[in-house]
């Protein structure tokens, strides 16, 4: 893995938290130094981030990646009017059709839109009744 000097980049910390307008050595896929103005090192592939935002990845602990195969479908026959509706008419019909090859990949489509977002952690809550 290579090592990357992240120049002039605004840094987002969430412990404790602040916005920092900064340098970032990256060695080994680690944050190994931090500071206003560092020096490239030999090995250092340097990145212009003037005008980007870096911040820790995002972790998402409660999610359903298999509803990324619902944009695009249709409304129900029946408009649901509460909670458990919704998952009547739309949700269970959804994870009642679901099979294992079609899990993977609503997991390929959900884990690829988090990766998007800066999302690096996610916690599937899936229970289809077939798989």
């Amino acid at each position: 893995m290579s090592a990357f000097l992240l120049k002039s980049a605004r840094v987002v910390c969430f412990d404790p938290i602040s916005i920092e307008d900064c340098d970032l050595r990256i060695d080994q896929g680690k944050v190994v130094a931090r500071g206003k103005t560092l020096i490239a090192q030999e090995n250092d592939e340097i990145v212009d981030c003037s005008n980007k935002l870096i911040f820790p990845g995002i972790v998402c602990a409660h999610t359903h990646l298999y509803s990324a195969l619902a944009r695009g479908m249709p409304a129900p026959k029946q408009t649901p009017t509460n909670f458990y509706e919704i998952l009547k008419y739309v949700w269970w019909r959804l994870d009642r059709a679901l099979d294992e090859e079609t899990i993977y990949w609503s997991a390929i489509a959900g884990g690829l839109d988090a990766i998007r977002s800066g999302t690096t952690t996610l916690i599937d809550h899936h229970a289809s009744p077939k798989v």
